[in-house]
């Protein structure tokens, strides 16, 4: 049986976006999931890709920091969310 916890994870209505198509990938090669989210803002002209690495023990459940999600540099515009998905990522950030 599931319970639901929580109707606002990681306290992501305070940031103003819509549209969250939430995904898993591997974003930074270290075999453990993390949480990509697919969003829109701008009352929906802009689209971006948010990730949280997940900061938990291999076979442990998921830990995510809220405030220390990164975002993909990417482009996209009004339209290019439909067909955003992230099926395996390689990504090395350099800030």
């Amino acid at each position: 049986m599931f319970r639901l916890k929580t109707d606002d994870y990681l306290g992501l209505a305070a940031f103003g976006w819509s549209n969250l198509r939430p995904q898993f990938a591997d974003v930074n090669g270290d075999r453990m999931p993390d949480l990509v989210l697919v969003n829109t803002f701008n009352d929906g002209l802009n689209t971006d890709v948010k990730y949280w690495l997940n900061t938990a023990s291999r076979g442990r459940p998921f830990a995510f920091t809220p405030a220390s999600y990164r975002t993909l540099p990417l482009n996209l515009r009004m339209g290019d969310s439909r067909s955003c998905t992230i099926w395996t990522a390689t990504v090395t950030w350099m800030p």
